[in-house]
């Protein structure tokens, strides 16, 4: 069993599903892997993309702004909008993340 704070990439969750669904560690990559493409085709047309249970991936725009430059206070400097990923979690998520397999909120589960 992983560790509880391991990190996990992209091989280990094409693993842990493919072993979870039964479903060839080839075609969970293939699956995988369209779906993120999926969700950047989307995200690039201006769509939002809602995937239940886990949240809504969506794109916002900065507006441009006047700062100082760092290296020459007395010189203003526009910074041009700019497109942001966003993703909102939803309810569910949340919830099973605050109160996950350990039965305790994420609160009590921290060292003090």
């Amino acid at each position: 069993m992983p560790k509880v704070n391991a990190d996990i990439g992209h091989p280990d969750v094409v693993s842990r599903v493919a072993a979870r669904s039964g479903l060839p560690k080839r075609i969970v990559r293939q699956v995988l892997h369209a779906l993120i493409e999926e969700i950047i085709v989307a995200l690039q047309a201006g769509h939002s993309v809602h995937l239940h249970r886990l949240g809504i991936f969506a794109t916002r725009v900065s507006p441009p702004r006047t700062t100082q430059n760092p290296n020459d206070r007395s010189q203003t400097i526009v910074i041009p909008r700019r497109l942001a990923i966003v993703f909102r979690r939803s309810r569910s998520l949340a919830h099973k993340v605050r109160h996950g397999p350990f039965g305790a909120s994420i609160t009590e589960r921290r060292p003090s």
